[in-house]
Parts: structure tokens; sequence; C-alpha cells
């Protein structure tokens, strides 16, 4: 493998065309020597998850072919395998990431980008769709032990498109586009006068130009695709990073149509691009075994990707982002994307499961999963041929007693030569039980499941049986919990990471407004706008240890079953009661309809908010729920941004102070009386 420190092997600017192509080809070489003892696992645990089971892997080609095996030995598939993956990612994706943003020093713009990025972070998970891409990333990272998350935005139109003014000269009365007079330094490109007087300046004009609106985009990206310097121990360390992926020739034309009439279609000899081809077509019936074991490939003309991120060096201050189509270089240039400061950033998130010290790949439960898997099926095969062979009754016959075709069915009659026999009659012989050695052996296994994979009945949401008390229940939760300690450490790393640079940015590409609608503290409606502009101060990322493990359901229902016990909660108040059924997932159940209340509450602060008046309580409100709503919205900034105007003498907002209390007071008293 290249030595990464060696520069030589690094273009030497980012106009060195035929550099970059050459360490683009290194790269590409280098990994089909030194990459198939990851790839081959990642692609083996993914082909078990599907269901294909009975296969040799064939050295001599790299490729996975169907057993060869006689017609009458079963192939049985329980797969257990599966099963605990699911569990394992049906846990994973219940990680929700909790980032805390701290100003990084007492500078009234750190301060306030401080408290401006937990909702920016909001607004930037709803337009990447967060929860559909942590969806596809949990089943990388639990299959092969690695995921990535790239970062990027897209000016794609498919995402709409803004209209802006262009600029106008009072002097010359030119308008100009704004990257124009930016490129101007400022100032009118035709006249370059500085202006005298604000109407001599540069003014919105008539004429606009429209530009893409833009959008944050976080694609999963498979470990098949990524390659990185394996020595470097941590990706972040790596000097580069190049992705390798496959495209339908005409989308690549559309993208670069400056170089459509160049491109040729690939041969397809890179066996990463065949693992990820045979993924994607794999079907659960199908049994090709044409360079690999999965369904039919795509017929279709592709061309091979390789998009290349350099890090800053000495020659390249800026870092270097290349890509190449087959065997042209349709994009250089520095890297596009920074941090606070202004240094050049990679913005691709490494996710792993499991830590391997002084490695860069993560490793999976699954791995160890597979040889178990293989045994189970060789042993249930087993089972089967004893079962084909030696469970069903059998007949001794005479010889000369003239029986045949002894079929064994009800009512059947057999006539018989006993004079030919001497007088002796067929003997049935009862078959022969499996051994119990073998089926405990089966149950051996899979309790080897459990253990590789930590996936006890508590981790999948079911209390063992005679298991009840609450003590008993948190230590089983704590013992899966511990098993899984890994993948939750390394996903609180991935997110820090990931949230970082969507915020960097956010920063540097969100020139048009973002908008964020959200219920505030009180249940009212409210709207915030955002821009790129509004993050200028500096801001540490951080994510509370333990915060992302999540409990089952089992765990959370003892804890708040020890918290009602112990007295912490209130049964009695309706908003709690309805909170805790919210969680068991029947909030039907609530006495009344909570959900309701809670809303005429919150319309009741908000009318007060905005006329200044609030109807009195009725007989009829559900005055627990009303009392706790209110209190909240007295205790809210708003009410106490309507208390500082009452002091300055507004009126309006004095006597809407003075009715919000008395409306509380009265709500207290209908309690009392009831």
């Amino acid at each position: 493998m290249p030595d990464s420190k060696d520069e030589r092997l690094l273009p030497t600017s980012v106009d060195d065309e035929e550099g970059i192509k050459g360490f683009i080809n290194r790269l590409k070489e280098t990994a089909q020597t030194s990459r198939w003892e990851f790839e081959r696992p990642w692609y083996e645990n993914i082909l078990m998850y599907l269901g294909k089971h009975w296969y040799n892997y064939d050295r001599k080609i790299g490729v996975f072919r169907p057993k060869l095996l006689k017609p009458w030995v079963p192939q049985p598939v329980t797969n257990r395998l599966a099963s605990t993956a699911d569990s394992i990612i049906s846990t994973v994706g219940k990680i929700d990431p909790q980032v805390d943003f701290r100003p990084a020093t007492n500078e009234e713009e750190d301060i306030t980008t401080a408290e401006v990025c937990g909702r920016v972070l909001e607004v930037i998970k709803e337009e990447v769709d967060f929860e559909q891409v942590r969806y596809e990333l949990v089943p990388w990272v639990v299959l092969t032990g690695n995921g990535f998350l790239y970062q990027y935005y897209s000016k794609s139109r498919e995402y709409g498109m803004v209209k802006i003014p262009n600029l106008k000269c009072g002097l010359c009365e030119r308008e100009s586009k704004p990257q124009e007079v930016q490129a101007a330094g400022g100032m009118c490109p035709e006249c370059q006068l500085a202006p005298e007087t604000p109407e001599q300046g540069l003014t919105p004009g008539e004429t606009y130009e429209e530009y893409p609106r833009g959008r944050l985009i976080a694609e999963v990206v498979s470990p098949f695709e990524i390659h990185a310097d394996m020595e470097a121990g941590r990706f972040e360390l790596s000097p580069y990073v190049l992705r390798i992926r496959s495209w339908n020739i005409q989308h690549a034309k559309n993208l670069w149509p400056e170089f459509a009439a160049e491109m040729k279609a690939d041969s397809k000899n890179d066996i990463t691009q065949k693992y990820l081809e045979k993924i994607a077509h794999t079907g659960a019936g199908s049994e090709s075994s044409l360079t690999g074991y999965g369904g039919a490939t795509s017929q279709e003309p592709r061309i091979t990707i390789y998009e290349l991120n350099i890090r800053p060096t000495e020659e390249l201050p800026e870092g270097l982002y290349a890509v190449m189509a087959g065997d042209l270089l349709v994009e250089k240039g520095p890297i596009p994307y920074h941090d606070s400061e202004g240094n050049p950033i990679i913005p691709i998130t490494h996710f792993k499961y499991k830590q391997v010290p002084g490695r860069l790949w993560g490793k999976t439960p699954v791995d160890d999963l597979v040889p178990k898997q293989k045994q189970r099926n060789e042993l249930e095969s087993f089972i089967m041929l004893i079962i084909n062979r030696m469970a069903a009754p059998g007949w001794f016959l005479p010889s000369n007693s003239g029986a045949a075709n002894m079929s064994g069915e009800p009512g059947w009659i057999q006539e018989i030569n006993t004079a030919a026999t001497g007088g002796a009659m067929p003997v049935q012989q009862q078959g022969m039980d499996v051994p119990v050695s073998v089926t405990n052996w089966l149950e051996k296994i899979d309790q080897d499941f459990e253990e590789l994979a930590k996936t006890f009945n508590i981790i999948k949401g079911q209390a063992p049986r005679g298991v009840s008390a609450y003590s008993a229940l948190q230590l089983l939760d704590e013992r899966g919990q511990a098993g899984f300690a890994d993948i939750f450490l390394n996903f609180q790393f991935g997110w820090k990471r990931w949230a970082t640079y969507a915020l960097d940015i956010f920063r540097e590409y969100a020139d048009d407004e973002r908008i964020r609608a959200f219920t505030d503290e009180v249940g009212s409606w409210a709207i915030e706008k955002f821009r790129g502009s509004d993050l200028t101060g500096k801001v540490n990322v951080s994510v509370e240890t333990g915060v992302l493990a999540p409990r089952s359901q089992v765990a959370r229902r003892a804890v708040i079953e020890q918290a009602l016990n112990l007295g912490i909660m209130n049964p009695q108040d309706p908003q709690v009661s309805y909170q805790i059924l919210r969680m068991f997932g029947i909030p039907e159940l609530a006495p009344g309809d909570v959900d309701i209340d809670i809303k005429e509450a919150a319309w009741e602060n908000d009318t007060l908010l905005q006329t200044g008046t609030i109807r009195p309580p009725k007989n009829y409100d559900n005055h627990l729920v009303h009392a706790g709503s209110h209190r909240k919205f007295l205790l809210s900034a708003k009410f106490k941004e309507l208390q500082g105007r009452a002091a300055q003498g507004d009126q309006k907002a004095a006597n809407a102070v003075m009715q919000m209390e008395e409306h509380y007071s009265a709500t207290l008293m209908f309690i009392q009386m009831s």
C-alpha cells in the first residue's frame, strides 16, 4: 500500500490532472489486493441475513457458489441470524442523539450561536429526513460493523429555485449580477466608481437571476464504497478518502454533459462493485452462481465514479476534491466545505459497531453468528435425515412370504403365504427418535446466539418467565445494555461529528431562509426562521455519555412502576397518567380526553397573548390539566415579557397579567371544591 506520508504520491496541485488520475488509479489497484479480507465477510453477513446459507467460497476466483450436495441431503434454513440481527437493529435504531451546544468563549456572538444551534439542528434533521437516514444507516452498521454518512449541500434544480435581484448602479445605471459585484470588490463592474451619496450606490434593480435554492443531503454510504488509509487507525486521521460507486452511464452524461461524448461504459471487473450489484439484485429465491452467489445482474451500461478528497497538505493548502467518471476527470478543485474557522473538512462520518485496536474497520457480532448459523443448519439437516430415514417404522418380512409393497396405510390388507414361511409372520420395527443429545445441542446453539449478540429477552421487550420484580428486571436490562456499550459509545461520537459537519455546511451554504414550526413551552404554535448567517459564532458540540442508550419497553415500565411505588410520580395527576398511557401505547384509555383538555388550555394561554383577555374557568373544564398548563405559562419567558411591559406602564399588558393570575386562582378553587 502507498505510504500515506509520501508526498510524492499526492497530486502537486488542484490542477495536476495526471497526478490526480494517477493517485486514484494507485488507490484502486491497492484496494483490489488489500480489501478482500474485509469485503468478503461483509458480503457473507448480508447473504446470510437474506437467507442464502448453503454455499462455499471459492478462494481461487473470489466468489461464492452454492454447495454441491447429494439430492437427498436436506438444506433447511431457520434463520436465527436474521432474527437476532433484527433485534439488534431494532435496539440500535432507537438511539436518539441528544446533542448539546456550548459557546466556545464568553463572547456574545458565541453565546447567541450556541442558543440557536439546537433549533437549527432540528431544521437540518427535517431537511435531510433524519428518521429515514437513521433507518437506512443502522442495518449497514449492524451487518458489516461499519456505515458512513455523507453530508453535503446539493444545488440541484429539483429542490427549487430562488429569485435574486440584480444590483443597479446609481451612477451608470447598469444592473449587474451579485457575483459580478462581489468579484469587482463590491463596486459596479462597469464604472468601478465609489459612490459619494447613498443614491449613487448599488440598489436592487428591476431584473433578477434564478439560482438553485439548494438542500442539505445526508446520504448513507456502504463500507464497500469507501476507501481510506487502513493503517490510519481512525477514519478522521486518513489523509485521503476515496469513494467508488457505479452509476447508470446516462445519469453521468446528464450530470457532466461536456464530457458525455467521451464517456464509455466500464467492463465491470471490480469485485467490490460486483458485491454491491449482487446485493441489489439478490432475491429470496435466486440461486445464480455467476461471479458470486446472488440474483441476476444489471444489464444496463454503467460507469464507475471515483470521488476523491485529500486533506490539506503543504502543496494542497485548501485540500483537494476531484471526481473521475471512468477515466475522465470531470471535476477538480479545493475542498468545498469548511468549519467555523475556515479550515477545509471532509464531511463523511464513520459509524462503527465495535472498535478494534489498531484497525480502521469496525467489528460486528454478526461475524461471530455466521459460523453458529452454519452449524445450526447442518444440525437441522442431520435431524431431518434421522427423521426421514430412521423415524418411520419398518417391516421385517419372512422369506417366501409373498408380501410386497407394504404401505402401512390405515386399513391396509396384505395376503401372506404362511405355509411357505413355516407360520412366521412379518414383524414391525418401531422407528428411532432423534437423540436427546442432538436436540440439546440445538438448544445450546440458540443460547449461544443470545450470548454472542447480547439479545436477551428483556432487550427484545419480553420479561423473562417468572421475573417481575423491578430490581431483577433492572439488572437484566443493565446486563443487556452492557453488551451494546460499544455501539452506543461509537454512535455518540458519530452523531457528534455529523451534527458538527451539518452545522458547518448550513453556515456556509444556507443562504435561503429555513422555517421551523414548533409548539412552544405553553403549547402554542410558533414559527422561527433561520439562515446560515445566524451561525456566526463558535460553539463546542457534545453528547452526554449514556444518554443515547435506549431502554426496552419492559425496563421502562419497571422504572415507572418503581417511581409510582416510591411516590415520585403522582398517578392522580391527569397529565402524568396521560403520559404514562402514551408510553404504554394506549393513550385512548385516559379518562376523558386529556389531549383535548391540553389543547384547550394552550388555546386559552395563546388567546391571552393575542387579545389580552381570557375566559373564566367553566364547570366542564378539566381543572387539573388547565392548572398545570397555566402554571407553565405563568413561569414562561412569554409571560415574564408581558409582566415587564406591564411594569413599564402598558395598560393592556397589566390587564392581561391580572386576568391570568385571577384565572389561575379560580382554577385552583375549582380543584379544592372538587
